[in-house]
C-alpha cells in the first residue's frame, strides 16, 4: 500500500513540475497591467474612484473582442464543414 502512495506522490510531483514549467512560460495577467493604467478618457474625480468607468470600459471591450473571435471561429468552422461535406 505504501508503494501506491509513493507512486501517487511521484505523479503529483511530476504534474507540479510540468504545470510550473507551463506557467513560467505564460505572461503575467494582462488585467493587472490594464487596471493600473486606466485611460484618461474622462476625468470625473471621486466618481471614478467609486465606480471605475475606464476599467469597466476596457473589460467590456475585451469581452466584446472575445465574443467576436468566438463568432469568427464559428463562421470559419461552418465554412470548413461545407467544404468537407
Amino acid at each position: 500500500m505504501e508503494i501506491l502512495y509513493d507512486v501517487i506522490n511521484w505523479f503529483f510531483e511530476q504534474l507540479g513540475v510540468i504545470l510550473e514549467g507551463i506557467f513560467s512560460i505564460l505572461p503575467d495577467s494582462p488585467f493587472l497591467k490594464m487596471s493600473a493604467e486606466t485611460p484618461d478618457l474622462v476625468e470625473m474625480g471621486y466618481i471614478t474612484w467609486l465606480i471605475p468607468f475606464p476599467t469597466m470600459i476596457l473589460h467590456t471591450g475585451l469581452f466584446l473582442v472575445a465574443v467576436g473571435v468566438y463568432y469568427g471561429f464559428r463562421i470559419v468552422a461552418r465554412w470548413l464543414k461545407l467544404v468537407r461535406g
